[in-house]
Parts: C-alpha cells; sequence; structure tokens
C-alpha cells in the first residue's frame, strides 16, 4: 500500500516532461495503461442507484401542491424553468440577460456536465414565466447581468434556490427518504436521500418529452446528453402505470365491498 507521500511523488513523475521524452514508445504505453487502470478502479460507477424502482420525477399532481407552497416569486420563477426547460439548479441561476433572444424565442446556454453551448426552445409556458419576471423587476435588471442576480452581486446562489426547495417541501407532505448516503464531507457525515429534489424537476421534463414523443434521439437532445443510456435513468416507469397493470393483471371478479375492513380501519388500535 503506497502513502500518500510516494503517490504524490509518482504523480510528480509522470508529470515531469523531462522523464517522458526520456520515455521509449514502449515505456509510455506501459505508462498509460497502468494510468488507465488507476482511473477505472477509482472511478467506475459499480453500485446500483439506491432509490431502486422509486420514481424521482414530479406528478402532476405533485407539482401543482409544490407551487402552491412556493410564496418567494424568484425560485418559483426558476423553478418553474427547470420545469418547462429542464435546466440544471447549476444552469438556471446563471442565466444572463446575454442569453435571452425573446424575438426568436432562444435560450442559449452552456450546458454543465456536456461542456458545450446549447439553444432551447422558449415554449409558450416557459416564454411567459420569463416575461411575467423580467417585466416585473424591469427596473432592478438594468444594471444587471443576470436575469436572476445575487443578493451581492453576480447570480443567485444555488445554494439558496436548493434551500427554498428544501423549506418549500418541508411545509407539504409529498416526499419521501429512502436512505442515506455514504458518509462524505470534512465532517464524514451522512446525507439524508429525499426522493424529490431540485433535480426532480429535469425527471419530470424528460418523462414528459418520452411520454408525448417516443423519440430516443429527439428526447436525447432535448435533454442534452451526448448518450441515450444517460437519458434512460430518467424514463423510469410510473408508480400510477404499474399500480394500474397490477390491477388490471389480478383484477378480481368479487371487488370489496362497503363491508369490508378498510385499511385505516385494520391499522388502528387505538
Amino acid at each position: 500500500m503506497q502513502t500518500i507521500a510516494e503517490r504524490k511523488q509518482y504523480v510528480a513523475t509522470l508529470t515531469n516532461e523531462a522523464f517522458l521524452l526520456r520515455c521509449s514508445c514502449a515505456d509510455l504505453k506501459k505508462i498509460r495503461t497502468s494510468v488507465l487502470e488507476q482511473l477505472n478502479k477509482r472511478y467506475k460507477w459499480t453500485r446500483n442507484p439506491k432509490y431502486g424502482g422509486l420514481n424521482r420525477g414530479f406528478t402532476d399532481q405533485e407539482l401543482n401542491t409544490f407551487f402552491a407552497a412556493c410564496k418567494n416569486e424568484r425560485a418559483t420563477t426558476m423553478f418553474l424553468l427547470q420545469r418547462y426547460l429542464g435546466l440544471r439548479i447549476g444552469e438556471v441561476v446563471r442565466i444572463k440577460l446575454s442569453d435571452l433572444d425573446l424575438d426568436h424565442r432562444k435560450l442559449y446556454i452552456f450546458t454543465e456536465k456536456a461542456r458545450q453551448p446549447d439553444c432551447l426552445y422558449l415554449h409558450d409556458d416557459a416564454l411567459r414565466t420569463l416575461l411575467t419576471w423580467l417585466r416585473n423587476h424591469q427596473s432592478q435588471l438594468r444594471q444587471q447581468a443576470y436575469v436572476f442576480p445575487g443578493q451581492l452581486d453576480g447570480h443567485a446562489s444555488p445554494h439558496w434556490l436548493a434551500n427554498q426547495f428544501r423549506y418549500t417541501m418541508s411545509t407539504i407532505d409529498i416526499n419521501r427518504t429512502y436512505g442515506h448516503s455514504d458518509p462524505c464531507g470534512t465532517h464524514n457525515r451522512k446525507r439524508t436521500l429525499n426522493r424529490l429534489t431540485t433535480h426532480s424537476f429535469r425527471h419530470y421534463f424528460i418523462r414528459k418529452l418520452w411520454k408525448t414523443t417516443k423519440d430516443q434521439m429527439l428526447v436525447m437532445k432535448l435533454a442534452r446528453h451526448r448518450k441515450f443510456t444517460s437519458t434512460q435513468t430518467y424514463l423510469q416507469v410510473q408508480q400510477e402505470d404499474m399500480d394500474t397493470a397490477m390491477h388490471l393483471a389480478f383484477q378480481t371478479t368479487e371487488p370489496l365491498t362497503e363491508q369490508d375492513d378498510t385499511p385505516t380501519t385494520l391499522l388502528n388500535t387505538t
């Protein structure tokens, strides 16, 4: 087992240009193979998603409940754009006024994961949401670069938006905790894993596109993914669809009657 100092020395050796220039072609191939093996061991994803078959996207009813409870105008506008355009939290807070082409209904955005520029079409709901925000805050945004400026400078903080989401979720009862993460962070603490997060708006967006089009290439492009395998992680079967399938497959000729005990009655032990 190498110590940290030995690992640092090894990396320093590999990044030494003079050392690499002295290596033969065969030695360089061996070094490349060794580095790739170490990277695969370190970063290869081997665990299954901890949420299993849970649908991590919002349902229409859950969305209505959430937006009825969210009282902060700025946060609500950003959440709506996440819902309508499938934006990640880091993308929605960084939208600049110069990124908007309202005449042609376009939003030019730099996709975080793919590290490349993209152009999104502003459909009616997305355009109406943006116009309402810009109209209500026109005087405040004249000297700003960002559509959603921060309290002091720059753009709104993703941490602030995530806190607004958690606060809103604490006022309603639609979320579910499905586990805890591995210990991480400076304090080596476990994080609570909830079914619904700010990324659930993106799950909803991609799932809705798939149900509407059933076109793999189109949905992949609109989700701004490089591979359809990335898109597939969002296309989980809805719980409602599974419930309906179970009901139809095992439908009985003797349905429950009013005389049968209800689940609430059976569970009531007081």
